[in-house]
């Protein structure tokens, strides 16, 4: 993990950098075929924040970082509402902090709407990451002939600004261009990009706040990667059943287990036309029981991320006798190591014990300490190693998972 500049976030850790996995709209509006749509927008966001923008930073919570956030058409959720206003902007925004979230990625909102979107915001003490149109462009190799200026924005719901998708060298010496310029107009914006993960490497991280870790295809079957964001994509087809809900929280473990411990993005938040990714679909209400599982899930998101991040997959091959029916993975680095068990399983419980040699990642576990998943705990239980093998007892509801560190 490379740390961060010294010109942004200096609090950060180098733990604290992020990558991110952004959803497949935001590949879709930002960085894919519709030059003509692309360049037309421009006007009509007119708003979004160039050079010059004087919007304050604000803190991330307790430990100044991201953790979790939510991927959210405005235009979208006008289009929804009735009386088409922004009610339902106001009453997802009021859900989005139930929920824990702590920041909201805007991709799509109406010029005459910002002012309103930000004042929401700002009200729920939600953080604000929007689009700079200009630069998105840019980075794209697009021209901007024709194109009016922008209208600045001063608010400190605004934390960050994204600058486009690094697909090679040259849109990667542009996005640090506007980077640069960003942070010369306010040392104190944020600056992320969306780059393919075949491209990042620790230098290129350096030259921005944060990246977006762009991995095409389906998330599931990606190569690991330490420390990056994860995103969740739900699925809003009507179902509201126990197993289709704990899917949501078996997905968050299947990424942690890859590495991506650096925080969670939920891909959607109200479902595009024509699309079911969502975490809820664009005409009904947000269902308790989903508000109830996006705060569990963002709980957890906090809590174990304070002992994951950073961590990159490692071999770990559990003793014969192990229980079959559960997921083993080892996460490590260097002398850290944590052991993640996962039930595969949304119907069905996993009850019995995970042997594992002694030796992992090099050296020899003397003990392991249950990380809680529940932020208000604070204390875990100790399992102490055998001769040769350390025993974890599993009893895992469905979809869900157990996470020690071990010393």
């Amino acid at each position: 993990m490379a740390p961060l500049s010294s010109k942004n976030w200096q609090t950060f850790s180098r733990a604290g950098k992020v990558y991110l996995a952004f959803c497949a709209c935001v590949n879709r509006r930002f960085d894919h075929s519709y030059k003509a749509t692309f360049i037309g927008a421009i006007t009509a966001l007119a708003w979004l924040p160039m050079t010059g923008c004087q919007s304050q930073s604000r803190s991330f919570g307790d430990d100044n970082r991201i953790h979790v956030g939510v991927h959210y058409s405005a235009r979208v959720a006008r289009q929804s509402s009735p009386d088409r206003n922004l009610d339902l902007v106001k009453r997802d925004f009021a859900n989005i902090k139930k929920m824990k979230i702590d920041v909201v990625l805007i991709d799509e909102v109406d010029g005459n709407d910002v002012d309103s979107i930000v004042e929401c915001a700002d009200r729920h003490d939600l953080k604000l990451i929007l689009p700079d149109i200009q630069a998105v462009n840019r980075v794209r190799g697009l021209s901007l002939a024709g194109a009016s200026s922008s209208r600045r924005i001063k608010s400190p719901a605004i934390v960050g600004y994204y600058l486009g998708h690094v697909v090679n060298g040259a849109s990667f010496a542009q996005a640090q261009k506007e980077s640069a310029r960003i942070h010369a107009a306010n040392a104190k914006s944020l600056t992320v990009v969306r780059m393919d993960a075949s491209m990042i490497s620790e230098d290129r991280i350096d030259a921005f706040d944060h990246v977006i870790a762009h991995v095409a295809g389906d998330e599931s079957t990606s190569k690991p990667t330490a420390g990056a964001f994860q995103t969740i994509r739900f699925r809003s087809d009507g179902r509201e059943n126990d197993a289709t809900i704990r899917s949501w929280l078996l997905a968050f473990h299947r990424g942690l287990a890859k590495g991506r411990s650096g925080g969670l993005i939920i891909e959607g938040f109200r479902t595009l036309p024509g699309d079911g990714v969502g975490l809820v679909s664009r005409d009904v209400p947000l269902s308790p029981e989903r508000i109830t599982m996006v705060q569990r899930i963002a709980n957890r998101a906090k809590r174990w991320s304070t002992v994951l991040t950073g961590l990159g997959q490692a071999d770990v091959k559990p003793l014969e006798e192990s229980l079959a029916s559960v997921d083993v993975a080892l996460l490590a680095k260097g002398h850290r190591r944590c052991l993640l068990i996962v039930n595969p399983s949304t119907r069905d419980f996993a009850r019995g014990e995970v042997s594992l040699p002694i030796e992992l990642n090099g050296s020899a576990v003397v003990r392991a300490v249950a990380v809680p998943a529940d932020s208000d705990a604070t204390l875990g239980d100790v399992i102490r190693a055998r001769s040769d093998r350390i025993v974890f007892q599993v009893k895992l509801a469905p979809g869900d998972a157990a996470l020690y560190e071990l010393f």
